[in-house]
């Protein structure tokens, strides 16, 4: 019996147009109808987990209420959420704290001595999908010291006059009627006081500062914002405006008596008040308004100074 010989081209032969023997499948064969099977089991479960995303947290309404004596603190601590912190007579620290998602939050309210403490977390991270936050309004006795923190949400004080320290990495921070020396601090977000008494160091990355009707020493920066400030700037204070991108406004109240040095890297100074000036450019202005008892620096990167 003669042999055939198998050769290269051959097994190539073999493997093109024949049964591949080194090929074993697995499973059946892949045809349109299993495609269109699967594209669909995939669509099911996106749209399954996107329905899980977007529902409704639950909501949990928390109330407390604490007797201070004259001397009361309040301090609130908050991954996400506003605060607002307004005043009524008597010695009663009321909080409501409306909690979303609240089987995701740790929520407590102690108080030690003369000090309230509210505290709202998350207790899981950002990728965990849920929309966990707490919006807390506070009543609290007029001389109320406040140090108050959200990591996402606008904070607004009413009526208190012993001050405090505020901050919000992304929201508005506003006064209104208070008393006393005050610091706000906002990464992304307006300021806004209307009628104050005391100091004020104000800082926003990104946001306008407008202070209204306030009398004595106010520090306000913005890297990216206009400033207004109207208002009595107090003897002996040391006052600083500044911004790198925004026109600053100023409206001296009362009878002014105050050192001026302002300025702008591109635009203007103008002042509508009689300065006796020791330099006078387009751009740069320093002198004595009255007896000069207050310092006020004024400074735009970008931006136009006026003086009225």
């Amino acid at each position: 019996m003669s042999k055939t010989a198998i050769g290269p081209s051959h097994e190539y032969n073999a493997g093109k147009n024949g049964p591949k023997p080194w090929v074993h499948r697995i499973g059946p064969r892949l045809n349109c109808n299993w495609i269109l099977l699967l594209f669909t089991l995939l669509i099911s479960a996106v749209l399954l987990a996107s329905s899980a995303c977007t529902t409704i947290p639950a909501v949990q309404t928390y109330e407390n209420d604490f007797t201070v004596g004259g001397s009361a603190s309040l301090v609130v601590d908050s991954t996400d959420g506003w605060i607002h912190v307004e005043t009524a007579p008597g010695n009663q620290v009321h909080v409501e704290a409306i909690v979303r998602d609240f089987t995701r939050m740790e929520y407590e309210a102690t108080m030690n001595g003369d000090v309230v403490t509210i505290t709202a977390k998350r207790k899981g991270s950002f990728l965990s999908g849920f929309q966990g936050k707490a919006d807390i309004l506070i009543t609290v006795p007029a001389g109320t010291a406040l140090t108050l923190e959200t990591g996402d949400g606008d904070i607004t004080v009413t009526g208190t006059t012993r001050g405090g320290v505020l901050k919000t990495s992304n929201g508005n921070i506003a006064l209104e009627n208070v008393k006393g020396d005050f610091q706000g601090d906002t990464s992304n977000g307006d300021i806004e006081i209307t009628t104050m008494e005391g100091s004020g160091l104000l800082r926003t990355s990104n946001g306008k500062v407008d202070i209204e009707n306030a009398t004595g020493e106010f520090n306000a920066s913005t890297n990216n914002g206009p400033i207004f400030f109207s208002g009595e700037m107090i003897p002996g204070g040391n006052n600083r405006l500044t911004t790198s991108d925004g026109k600053i406004t100023v409206q001296l109240q009362g009878t002014p008596s105050i050192n001026i040095d302002a300025s702008t890297s591109d635009g203007k100074v103008s002042s509508d008040l009689a300065i006796l000036a020791t330099e006078t450019e387009t751009n740069h202005l320093v002198g004595k308004i009255g007896a000069g008892e207050a310092a006020l620096y004024i400074h735009t990167s970008d931006g136009n100074v006026i003086i009225k």
